[in-house]
């Protein structure tokens, strides 16, 4: 998990300071900083060659070291999909949505995402893999796999996204993606 650096707080204090201290019209200070405030992750974006991190992504990755937490879901496929087929699915999901194929990456504190420099398809067999047949076969075996997946945490230097799939669920021949 991430962890904010008093450092770079009292740095970005001390620069709001400064502002207010260099005008002497108080009214003046207040636009340039708030300004500046509210344009600076972009700016640096621009300059790095990241993309600002949305603030509700943010939110995930401030939190304890003790308690990672990964948001998990089921899906069964309607018909028999193989391994390629189910990551040629979550390839063109990827190539639509930069941060899929993006990691985490700190700059003065705060956070953006930074595309991998892999290629999609180098990084697809990592991020989407099938388990062995009869490995999660049943409801509790389903419930075990997520109660163990959703408190492991993920390589910041990756995507923060994986999935599984089961192949021939319950024997119904169906996939079922976790």
């Amino acid at each position: 998990m991430l962890q904010t650096d008093p450092t770079y707080f009292i740095l970005k204090s001390s620069v709001i300071v400064g502002i207010f201290a260099t005008f002497d019209s108080w009214k003046l200070a207040l636009v340039i900083a708030t300004t500046l405030i509210l344009t600076y992750k972009y700016i640096i974006a621009a300059i790095s060659g990241v993309s600002v991190m949305p603030v509700m992504d943010m939110v995930c990755f401030l939190a304890k070291d003790q308690s990672p937490l990964n948001i998990m879901s089921c899906i069964m496929m309607t018909d028999k999909t193989d391994l390629q087929g189910l990551r040629a699915i979550y390839s063109k999901v990827i190539r639509n949505h930069p941060k899929m194929h993006s990691y985490v990456h700190s700059i003065l504190g705060d956070y953006y995402y930074k595309k991998c420099e892999c290629t999609i398809e180098e990084l697809i067999p990592q991020l989407v893999t099938f388990l062995p047949e009869g490995e999660v076969n049943c409801q509790a075996d389903v419930e075990k796999f997520l109660a163990d997946k959703m408190s492991t945490p993920m390589p910041l230097d990756m995507p923060q996204f994986r999935a599984w799939g089961a192949p021939n669920y319950a024997g119904t021949g169906q996939t079922l993606v976790l």
